[in-house]
Order: structure tokens, then sequence, then C-alpha cells
């Protein structure tokens, strides 16, 4: 299954859906926005894109991607369950912490997967301890680490944005919020694809139709 890491060459506004407030971002991009991107894409290659989608309208679809999901280095994330396993619950971390948890790292997950706890030292979080990683996984990626505005360690920082829209016939001035996600350097999405990977490396060969992406590497 090919896993494809993006780089990030600017700001990321995915937005949220949280009513009439324009602050709020994703850092992570869901698979139809990802999707959407790709047809984009391709429709500015010439070709036939009747063709191109009619096996995703009928019949077992050509390939199918997850989400793009954030990535540090070689560290991928994986959003953390709904309901997380008893080891878990039973390795002393506060309860308030285990609902704040929104990523596990590929190492954490492995290890829940075996049914092993976690480390639970301060180092194992990131991102206010919404983002729980090995010891290993964090000495991997500590040279990508920056503070954030509490102190914290982060890989990527969210940011509200002030805009101002002008009325074109009382020339009033407007002005608004909008919420983006900046990546720190080596730090981006990732993503999975089942199938057809070559439509895919296609769309992501074209850099000037995915402006704020790069395709870094697939394996």
């Amino acid at each position: 299954m090919p896993i494809f890491h993006l780089t990030l060459r600017g700001p990321l506004h995915q937005g949220e859906f949280v009513g009439i407030n324009r602050e709020a971002a994703l850092d992570w991009i869901p698979s139809d926005s990802l999707f959407a991107m790709l047809v984009t894409a391709w429709t500015q290659t010439g070709v036939d894109m009747a063709s191109r989608l009619a096996g995703f309208e009928a019949g077992p679809p050509p390939f199918l991607l997850t989400s793009a999901f954030p990535h540090a280095g070689s560290v991928r994330f994986y959003p953390a369950p709904q309901r997380l396993p008893q080891a878990v619950l039973d390795s002393g971390v506060a309860g308030k912490t285990v609902k704040k948890i929104r990523w596990l790292s590929a190492g954490a997950l492995d290890l829940l997967r075996q049914g092993q706890a976690l480390e639970t030292a301060e180092a194992n979080f990131l991102h206010g301890r919404t983002v729980w990683l090995t010891v290993k996984e964090r000495e991997a990626i500590k040279h990508l680490l920056a503070e954030d505005d509490e102190g914290g360690s982060s890989l990527w920082r969210f940011q509200v944005v002030p805009h101002v829209t002008v009325d074109r016939a009382s020339n009033a001035s407007n002005l608004f919020h909008t919420g983006r996600v900046t990546f720190s350097p080596d730090c981006g999405l990732w993503f999975a694809v089942r199938g057809q990977a070559n439509d895919v490396r296609e769309a992501f060969g074209l850099k000037a139709n995915l402006p704020n992406m790069t395709l870094l590497n697939f394996n």
C-alpha cells in the first residue's frame, strides 16, 4: 500500500464548520477534500474525466485513500480511537488527559495494539497533551520541536489571521478572522492509497495545480 508524505509550502486552511466562527481550522485533511484536490488536478491534464470518474460511480472504485494525517519526519500520527484500550486507562494517565488525546504516533498505536501500556512522562505528550508518542520517537524528532505560546512543545501551530473586506457600494470595511495551521520544517501530512496509486501520483506531479502542497516522497 503506497504511503504518500506531503510537505506544505505554506499555511493550511482546512476550515471546520462550527457555525459562524471562521477561526476553526483542522490540522488534517478529510479524504473527501483530498479527493476533490485530485479531481481538480486531473481536470487540468486533458484526461477524459468522464472515464476517469466512471469507476467511482459504479462497481469497486479504482482506488481508496485515507484522510491526510500529520507526520513529523518519519513519525506518522493516527487519530486516537473514540475509546482507548484498558491498558491506557490502567496506566495512571489522568482522565482529563485521556479525553484530550487526539493523535497517537505509530509507535504508541503499535504498543496499544499489543496490549502494552505507554510511557506517561510529560515528555511523551505534545501539543497540550493532545499528541502521545514514545520516548524513542520523541528523540528522533526532537530537532523538529518548537516552543508554542504556552511554553510547551509543538510540531505545528494554529494561527488566527485577520482579514478585511470592503463593500463595493459603501466602501465600508468589515473585519473578520480565519484560522490556519503552519507545520514545522520536515513536518506535514501523509495518506495511504489502496488500488491504482498511479492516478494519485499523476495528480501530485502537477505541483502548479496544488500550490500549497508538494509530493515529498512515497514508498
